[in-house]
């Protein structure tokens, strides 16, 4: 089973065109609040949104030592720390010349690392969900990246997603 998954996890990886869609706002069935750019989202803080919303959003971690924001920061058992490895060196892989500060920096601004961490994670995240059978949380979030977006949050059910 833990192959099988890793496997399926991989393969979502490989055929994953990271961030062409940065920003495109198309249309998703109402399940995901689309954002336009990066600035929009981490400089002018949502502007679409009202102060409440923007309170209540909860961010996807960013960097690799946050907690799970669905499932805890110990959900994942031990023996899958190698294929966590290897998802991280996949996704890396998949990254290069993907995440560029012509893409990902507003003024004086930098979101090159926080994009390739957060991919990163979401895979990780969701090597984790699939083999513990935990749900579609990061499923969902995989499914964005997929689809060429940057999923960076999530507001009630819905996804919020550059």
């Amino acid at each position: 089973m833990n192959d099988q998954v890793t496997a399926a996890v991989m393969a979502k990886i490989h055929s994953t065109d990271f961030f062409p869609r940065l920003g495109v706002r198309d249309t998703d069935g109402g399940h995901v609040l689309r954002m336009s750019s990066v600035r929009e989202v981490f400089v002018d803080g949502c502007p679409t949104l009202s102060g409440r919303e923007v309170k209540s959003i909860k961010w996807l971690p960013f960097a690799n030592d946050e907690k799970d924001p669905f499932y805890g920061k110990d959900s994942f058992p031990k023996e899958l720390s190698a294929q966590r490895m290897q998802i991280n060196k996949a996704v890396s892989i998949a990254l290069r010349g993907k995440v560029t500060s012509e893409r990902f920096a507003t003024g004086a601004h930098d979101f090159t690392r926080p994009a390739s961490t957060s991919a990163s994670y979401a895979f990780r995240a969701y090597l984790g969900e699939s083999y513990l059978g935990l749900g579609d949380r990061w499923n969902r979030v995989v499914a964005e990246f997929e689809r060429g977006h940057w999923p960076v949050g999530f507001l009630n059910d819905k996804l919020i997603s550059i």
